[in-house]
């Protein structure tokens, strides 16, 4: 796992296409804050990975070395643990080789890239849940269908 500072510049960067992509509103969440954390979680691996294309299709962001990635970002109020399990909301299984999953502490001043895992394993490993069913981490319900993986499962960098 690596910590990375996040500069002013990718801050901006995150915040431009936040404006550009927000107006559509959600039940569930705050669109243009996720919006802004998952560009956050974007430039994170831009950053660490100069080389790699930016593509921006529904089921990929970026492809390197032949490789096309979907970044996931979370939120943490601290640095991520091996034991935590995240939830990623799909609607439907995205065309990808790997999703990478980066994590932006709640001050935004710095991000971690955690981990990779490829599309079959991540299928294979994570928990299809459904929306109501119960958290095994807090006994919170879920407020979205998606699939629950361990930190754990991901490869590290």
């Amino acid at each position: 796992m690596r910590k990375i500072p996040i500069s002013d510049e990718m801050l901006y960067k995150a915040k431009e296409r936040t404006r550009q992509k927000s107006g559509i509103k959600s039940a569930f969440f705050d669109r243009n804050r996720n919006l802004l954390l998952g560009f956050l979680g974007e430039e994170i691996f831009q950053w660490m990975y100069p080389d790699a294309i930016r593509t921006n299709t529904y089921d990929h962001d970026f492809i390197l070395k032949n490789k096309r990635i979907d970044v996931k970002t979370k939120v943490f109020s601290g640095p991520p643990k091996l034991n935590y399990e995240t939830t990623f909301h799909l609607r439907k299984v995205p065309d990808n080789d790997f999703f990478v999953l980066c994590g932006v502490d709640k001050s935004a001043d710095f991000g971690y890239l955690i981990g990779f895992v490829s599309n079959r394993d991540f299928f294979r490993l994570a928990k299809e849940n459904r929306l109501g069913d119960i958290r095994p981490n807090d006994g919170k319900p879920y407020y979205a269908s998606g699939y629950s993986i361990k930190i754990s499962d991901f490869h590290r960098f």
